[in-house]
């Protein structure tokens, strides 16, 4: 039987290497991004009362928009439109995505379903709910039997 000796950091540290020097040798007008297309950034805060949840949506009008609570995830999904292009014009580079996105948050805590708030101002969605005063922080110890 053949054995062989193998050593995984220096292995990693090849295909580092190798990886470091693939994308040096890319020209600069190709961009690589791996991915499924526009995902919108989140933020979910909270204090005593309320959750809120920031979504960067630059550039996507409020009827491209939908917003859904479904059991205790809020579903925000919509559609970015692609950049006008003009006639004759061809890309050089492009970063921007466009396209349908998602994002499905889990809430924290349980929130009043009829206190809920949304509003668009410079490409920042806020998203304001009410928490419930059933829902509850406190540790439940749970028997095991």
């Amino acid at each position: 039987m053949v054995h062989f000796r193998i050593d995984p950091m220096r292995e990693l540290e090849d295909i580092s290497r190798r990886m470091k020097r693939f994308i040096e040798e890319l020209p600069e007008a190709v961009s690589i991004d791996i991915g499924k297309g526009f995902c919108p950034r989140v933020d979910v805060w909270e204090d005593r009362t309320k959750v809120f949840i920031d979504v960067e949506i630059p550039g996507i009008p409020r009827e491209n928009m939908k917003l859904v609570l479904k059991d205790d995830v809020l579903i925000i999904s919509g559609v970015k439109p692609p950049h006008r292009e003009s006639a004759g014009m061809e890309p050089v580079k492009t970063e921007c995505m466009d396209g349908p996105f998602e994002r499905r948050i889990p809430l924290p805590c349980e929130v009043e379903r009829e206190n809920i708030s949304a509003s668009l101002s410079e490409g920042v969605l806020r998203i304001t709910l009410e928490k419930s005063p059933r829902s509850s922080s406190t540790e439940v110890q749970i028997r095991i039997q």
